[in-house]
């Protein structure tokens, strides 16, 4: 007799996870971080979300800007406010008064 065979269905894995081996499902690049390619094979490739915008687990891209009188530091996953008086982050350098680098077409 012939040993039967079971027929697989394999397919890549979706931005915004990753698949390591041996998975039977696909993990969520984790909050404050993004992944735009398909196939990805670990956490390693999950990027951080860029300073100025913040990105949800399992994000495929950076999903949202941070608004005036909001700071998102590198790895930010929700805007956050301003802590200084009148909603307003300050710069000194180029860095905000949050303690992050202003990103290049933001005011801080």
């Amino acid at each position: 007799p012939t040993p039967a065979t079971t027929q697989v269905s394999m397919s890549q894995c979706e931005n915004g996870k990753y698949c390591e081996a041996g998975s039977a499902n696909p993990t969520n690049c984790p909050k404050g971080t993004y992944n735009p390619t398909v196939g990805s094979e670990g956490l390693e490739s999950c990027q951080a979300c860029e300073p100025g915008r913040y990105c949800q687990e399992g994000s495929s891209a950076p999903q949202g800007e941070c608004d005036a009188g909001f700071y998102c530091v590198a790895g930010s996953y929700t805007a956050q406010p301003c802590p200084d008086e009148g909603g307003e982050c300050t710069c000194e350098g180029d860095q905000n008064s949050i303690g992050g680098v202003c990103p290049a077409g933001r005011m801080c």
